[in-house]
């Protein structure tokens, strides 16, 4: 059995191409821990020896976990001080760019356009 056209795992690929040491955990759950009322968050910890996550709301559409898992990705592969700062922007816009030229490479590899 095989997803092809998976949009997480499509980000994943990208990610591991691109910033092929970025590391942390994912989890999908109703109570952001940072307190707020978000649909995702990164929470970077205070003991460099613990994992970044990253948390991301169930109730969101593919497409929306998509676009705010690659948002929180990017804040992973920038690094905790760079907020939503230049550097932070133009991992992001990569990350869009180039998930949309996977995704439509995919639509016709498997002729599904």
């Amino acid at each position: 059995m095989r997803f092809i056209n998976n949009p997480i795992e499509i980000l994943f690929e990208i990610v591991k191409e691109r910033y092929p040491d970025t590391d942390c955990d994912i989890i999908i759950g109703m109570q952001m821990t940072d307190g707020k009322e978000t649909l995702g968050c990164t929470l970077f910890p205070d003991d460099p020896n613990e994992r970044v996550v990253i948390e991301i709301h169930p109730t969101l559409s593919l497409e929306n976990a998509t676009e705010i898992l690659a948002h929180e990705l990017a804040h992973v592969i920038a690094g905790k001080e760079a907020d939503h700062n230049e550097h932070w922007n133009a991992i992001f816009a990569e990350l869009h760019v180039v998930f949309q030229e996977k995704l439509i490479n995919r639509f016709e590899q498997y002729n599904l356009v």
